[in-house]
């Protein structure tokens, strides 16, 4: 049956402006309850787990440009295209809610999360520095606000940054060694072929994937593993969920890269710690999609069947 793609029907024309308008008035709410405190244009004085793997220089950039940016779509697509990227991006909740919901109609015990602002995480991260001879190093530490013998952990330690995350959610499961009920968190991504093949190919997830699952960890230290569930976007096809174990030592190194970042806001000085770019190819995954690439590499070509790949 032959139909009319474009019909000469206001009411179906006002539908579809009022669905690009919910979406961008849902999607412009941020999930962070701090962030909603930040004047539009001000600097950011926080971080998001999804920074604790993200390049410095993009995160330096992130926290004191404000909402002003370089879109790399802007001018090169329609604005019907730009204003998809919010529907996309709301879309991934729902591949995710229905991951958690699944897994639950099983009979497993997981409590999903989502971006419910009563399961926010605030990281408030305090720093020490130790000087032994010519050398000096620095130490981190998270104490639960509740955490016994609190106020001895943080001798010697003063406050830092701030991580906010949000954890999908959380699988309790009984460990095979000790018969005990133990606590496994768990990340959701939903991806396009683009991404999905390349993970398939080369075993590699993102940098920023990784971070984000480390920064839930900090958040929790009654998880010591993760699960990274990956769906297919369009065919619904699932990956064998990807274990990821808790790593102190990279832990330790992006929150010192945090840090850095977090004093070269506080003094307007970004060479002073050495904000540089992590990466040297605009054709690096994170790059290829990182809204400040032509600051880094000039204009380049902006690959627009895989825009949006790395945005959820």
């Amino acid at each position: 049956m032959k139909i009319e793609l474009n019909p000469i029907d206001p009411l179906s024309r006002l539908i579809y402006d009022k669905h690009k308008i919910g979406a961008n008035v849902r999607s412009s709410v941020p999930p962070c309850t701090l962030c909603r405190e930040v004047p539009e244009g001000a600097v950011r004085g926080h971080f998001h787990g999804s920074e604790l793997g993200q390049c410095k220089l993009k995160t330096y950039w992130d926290c004191t440009s404000g909402s002003t940016f370089e879109d790399p779509l802007e001018g090169r697509v329609s604005e019907d295209d730009i204003d998809a990227r919010a529907a996309f991006l709301l879309d991934g909740h729902l591949h995710e809610e229905n991951i958690i919901k699944n897994i639950a109609a099983s009979g497993m015990n997981i409590m999903g999360y989502g971006n419910q602002d009563e399961y926010e995480r605030k990281i408030q991260v305090y720093v020490r520095y130790t000087k032994n001879g010519e050398k000096s190093s620095i130490d981190f530490t998270m104490p639960h606000n509740k955490a016994p013998n609190r106020d001895k952990v943080l001798e010697g330690f003063e406050e830092s940054f701030k991580i906010i995350a949000h954890l999908d959610g959380i699988l309790e499961v009984k460990s095979k060694k000790t018969g005990k009920e133990m606590l496994a968190g768990v990340e959701c991504k939903a991806v396009k072929d683009y991404t999905w093949k390349k993970i398939k190919e080369t075993s590699e997830i993102s940098d920023i994937w990784y971070g984000q699952i480390h920064s839930y960890f900090i958040s929790n230290h009654h998880i010591q593993r993760f699960y990274l569930f990956i769906k297919h976007r369009h065919t619904s096809q699932m990956m064998k969920p990807i274990l990821i174990m808790r790593n102190d030592d990279y832990i330790k190194r992006r929150l010192t890269a945090l840090h850095d970042v977090y004093s070269a806001i506080l003094d307007d000085d970004p060479d002073k710690y050495g904000i540089k770019a992590e990466h040297t190819s605009p054709k690096d995954s994170e790059c290829k999609f990182c809204p400040y690439k032509e600051r880094c590499y000039g204009k380049v070509k902006v690959d627009l069947n895989t825009v949006y790949e790395e945005e959820e």
